[in-house]
C-alpha cells in the first residue's frame, strides 16, 4: 500500500507540475502577444508622427520667419521689438544697408510701414528715425549698416507680431522693395 501510495505521488506530481507549467506557458504567450499587439500600435503611432514632423517644422519655419531679409536691392534685420508700458509704444529697430546690386541712384527710405497684431489689429507706424532725425538717406554707401527705429503707438503690449510689413526704397513703382515679418516676439 505505501509503494501504490508512493508511486501514486510520484506520477501525479509530475503531472500536476506539467499542468501549472502549461497555465503559466498559456500566461507567457498571452503576455507575449499583448506586448506585440502593443509594439505594433507603437510603431505605428511613431511613423504617424515621422509624418507629421515636417509638417510642423513647416509650420514654425511660417509662423517665425527669419528676422534677416535680403532681397534684390537691400537687406534688413530686425535686431529689437520692445514694448514700453508707461509710454504704450511698442518699438522695432533694425539695420538695412544697400547691396551692390541696387541701382547707384537707389536711396534708403521707409514707406508703408504697419504691423498687425494676432487679433488683426492694424497699426500705421509713426515717422521712422535714425537718430533723432527722420529716416531718410539720400546716398546710402553700399553694404553700410544704417540704423533705424519705427514706433507704433499701441494700448496693449501683444507677445507677438502676426505680420510688420514696409517698403524700403524711392518710393516710385518698381523703384522699392517690399519686407515683411512674420511672428516675431515683443520683449
Amino acid at each position: 500500500m505505501k509503494f501504490k501510495s508512493i508511486l501514486s505521488v510520484l506520477l501525479l506530481s509530475p503531472i500536476a507540475l506539467l499542468a501549472q507549467s502549461q497555465d503559466e506557458l498559456r500566461t507567457l504567450k498571452k503576455q507575449v502577444t499583448d506586448l506585440s499587439a502593443q509594439v505594433t500600435t507603437l510603431s505605428q503611432q511613431v511613423v504617424t508622427l515621422q509624418d507629421k514632423i515636417p509638417y510642423y517644422e513647416a509650420t514654425l519655419n511660417l509662423k517665425q520667419s527669419e528676422p534677416v531679409q535680403r532681397k534684390t536691392k537691400y537687406e534688413v534685420r530686425i535686431t529689437e521689438v520692445k514694448y514700453d508700458e508707461t509710454g504704450r509704444m511698442l518699438t522695432v529697430k533694425g539695420l538695412v544697408k544697400k547691396l551692390p546690386t541696387a541701382d547707384k541712384d537707389d536711396r534708403l527710405s521707409f514707406f508703408e510701414e504697419h504691423l498687425l497684431t494676432p487679433e488683426g489689429l492694424k497699426v500705421n507706424a509713426e515717422m521712422v528715425t535714425n537718430g533723432n532725425n527722420s529716416f531718410v538717406v539720400p546716398d546710402p554707401e553700399i553694404d553700410m549698416d544704417y540704423a533705424f527705429v519705427m514706433p507704433f503707438q499701441m494700448a496693449q503690449k501683444p507677445e507677438k507680431l502676426a505680420l510688420l510689413k514696409f517698403k524700403v526704397g524711392i518710393g516710385f513703382v518698381n523703384s522699392f522693395e517690399v519686407f515683411s515679418f512674420k511672428g516675431l516676439t515683443v520683449n
